[in-house]
């Protein structure tokens, strides 16, 4: 059993009763039901079993491909767009959007991805004075995903619980070369290093946001380090044939063994 969440409660709305029922009562079932338990990430609730082992999802080197190291600039986020998904982090990154265009006038955000909530974010985005500066692409594949990122001068992911455990888009776009901005919170900061292949900011701080985003708009050989660092951490902690093989090493062993163990990636 491979479990991806961390707590998927939101802090708001009928359904958070519901989900910490099912993270009591059924979840913990589960897990004692599997004979291996894989966690993507120390946030995952399969971690804390203390038999999980730890095998973070990888990324396809092939498609995800460094772009030219000039970049116009453009911010970029991929991801689900939906009411139930305001865990992403979209708001605040429209309200962050509003504080970067003042000071980085030709910017543009591209916004990857479908769901129910793109009517409230272009609401949101004309309430801010952004709506010129925000490109709805709807969905992509993704060799599409991957030309969005690399013309990028940063991808962002804003997430604001840790619903999101890991943030398969962050080494997607390292992948590319291209910079990544994450919140401080959940699996995020298991796969960004602060400084040295991204930038991490508090969860829900759209004056934090705007200012990581506009000192990497403002700053092109620091966004061209980070980016750097982020191919060679694609290639060497996160390229999914490193992932397959730690899976179907964990398949191989012997089934009778009560005890998988912990292992990094």
């Amino acid at each position: 059993l491979t479990w991806h969440a961390g707590s998927m409660v939101k802090g708001e709305g009928r359904l958070d009763p519901l989900l910490r029922w099912y993270e009591r009562r059924v979840l913990p079932r589960l897990f004692a039901r599997a004979d291996r338990v894989v966690a993507v990430s120390p946030v995952s609730l399969a971690y804390h079993t203390g038999r999980a082992d730890l095998i973070a999802p990888g990324v396809d080197n092939e498609i995800f491909r460094p772009g030219p190291e000039q970049r116009a600039p453009r911010i970029a986020y991929a991801g689900r767009i939906e009411r139930t998904s305001r865990w992403k982090g979209l708001q605040v990154l429209i309200e962050a959007l509003a504080s970067v265009a003042d000071r980085v006038p030709e910017v543009v955000l591209d916004l990857v991805g479908t769901g129910d909530d793109i009517p409230a974010l272009r609401i949101a985005a004309t309430r801010a004075g952004v709506a010129e500066r925000v490109i709805f692409h709807g969905g992509l594949s993704p060799a599409g995903v991957a030309e969005v990122f690399a013309s990028s001068s940063v991808v962002v992911l804003p997430s604001l619980t840790e619903a999101e455990s890991f943030g398969m888009v962050l080494i997607e776009a390292m992948a590319t070369g291209t910079p990544v901005v994450g919140s401080r919170v959940g699996g995020i900061p298991h796969v960004i290093r602060d400084g040295v292949d991204g930038v991490l900011v508090p969860p829900g701080d759209a004056a934090a946001l705007a200012d990581a985003l506009v000192g990497l708009l403002n700053d092109p050989e620091r966004a061209r380090e980070l980016g750097r660092a982020g191919v060679e951490a694609a290639r060497t902690r996160w390229d999914w044939r490193r992932q397959r093989e730690a899976t179907v090493a964990l398949l191989g062993r012997d089934g009778d063994d009560p005890q998988a163990g912990l292992s990094g990636t």
